[in-house]
């Protein structure tokens, strides 16, 4: 029989969307910390119909399973997708139960265990590896409060590069979550070379931001998906923004260097 046709939720979209980009990370982690987590507990006759609703302060119920890197609980974004990966992975439906918890729980749980998951595992929907601290993140609601500046100042010897160098793959996702919040309205990349670097063949980009107005929840989704681009690129990034009342400063940057990213109704300073 062709198995029913999987509803997908708000959990499934982003999930979708991360796969196919790293921008919307900021999106992903907003949704798995809302509503109910799935996952796979040891099966147990009395449980009525084969689900059980685990509530706070019991003991672990995860079913952990093992791959190269060491252990780990699958995740599922809903009941539907939980029973798609047993069908894909062949998991007989007597051999374990389903079980749902509020997904800050989960995530606290995992995270405190120092376990890694991987959510929807087998599914169409493609999996994603959840390291314990993202989880912990997600848990306490760190993941997307900004950062409190430290009000340090560090000098730095900048180049242009040419459009023809940049690094594209670090590149997409950052015009991409640029592209998502009108306070972005101009953006530069920028390699610099720090002294004690003399030697290395590491390349460190610096990313300058002009927003206006700044909003420190939408600068910190942007350095979320700019950190998790570089991990996945090995390269080196950071970020600066530039005040946008020092009108003088941002006409000689324009002077300097084209910007990469440019808000479509953003016009160029007079004089630059």
């Amino acid at each position: 029989m062709t198995p029913k046709k999987i509803p997908t939720n708000d959990l499934d979209r982003a999930l979708m969307a991360l796969v196919k980009s790293k921008s919307a990370l900021p999106r992903f982690l907003r949704e798995l910390g809302t509503g109910e987590l799935w996952f796979l507990t040891p099966f147990h006759p009395e449980i009525i119909g084969g689900t059980v609703v685990v509530e706070n302060g019991m003991r672990s119920p995860f079913m952990e399973l093992k791959d190269a890197e060491g252990p780990y609980v699958p995740l599922f974004s809903s009941f539907e997708r939980l029973q798609e990966s047993m069908r894909v992975c062949q998991v007989p439906e007597d051999s374990v139960a389903a079980a749902s918890m509020e997904a800050v729980l989960v995530l606290d749980l995992l995270g405190k265990m120092e376990l890694r998951a991987i959510i929807n595992m087998g599914c169409k929907t493609r999996g994603i590896h959840l390291p314990p601290e993202t989880m912990r993140d997600v848990a306490d609601g760190s993941a997307l409060k900004p950062l409190e500046p430290t009000g340090e100042t560090i000098s730095r010897m900048m180049r242009n590069i040419d459009p023809a160098d940049y690094p594209t793959d670090l590149l997409q996702p950052v015009f991409e979550i640029l592209r998502q919040h009108r306070n972005f309205r101009a953006a530069w990349i920028m390699e610099y070379k720090q002294p004690e670097d003399d030697g290395a063949a590491e390349r460190h980009f610096q990313f300058v931001i002009h927003s206006d107005p700044r909003d420190a929840a939408v600068y910190h989704e942007f350095n979320l998906v700019l950190a998790s681009a570089a991990r996945a690129t090995g390269l080196a990034a950071d970020s600066g923004q530039v005040d946008e009342t020092d009108t003088e400063y941002l006409t000689s940057l324009w002077r300097s260097a084209e910007p990469f990213y440019i808000a479509p109704d953003h016009a160029r300073p007079e004089g630059s």
